[in-house]
């Protein structure tokens, strides 16, 4: 299984998957099966995302090189600052806001 739940696939998956889904529509295999879902099941991956991911390719194919999409909330700027701040300047900024 190459993908995994919520992850960006990399831009080399979606070139092997490309290549797959070509490979299947040119080779048609018995018994009778869609090409899109031959693709998903050797990929791990879902039948909506081989077509998600043929449907940017035919679109324009240099989609596919774009990079991952950055996934979930964004960082905080409050914790990039505490996780520079030292121990004992911490506690007393904690001691501080609750007095």
């Amino acid at each position: 299984m190459i993908s995994s739940r919520g992850k960006a696939l990399s831009p080399e998956i979606k070139r092997l998957i490309v290549s797959a889904k070509h490979y299947f529509d040119n080779n048609k295999l018995t018994p009778k099966e869609p090409s899109a879902k031959r693709t998903a099941d050797a990929f791990g991956v879902g039948i909506a995302t081989v077509k998600r991911i043929m449907a940017d390719y035919n679109r324009n194919p240099n989609l596919l090189d774009r990079p991952k999409k950055m996934r979930g909330r964004p960082v905080h700027a409050l914790a990039h600052r505490i996780k520079k701040l030292s121990a004992p300047t911490l506690e007393r900024l904690i001691t501080r806001e609750n007095t």
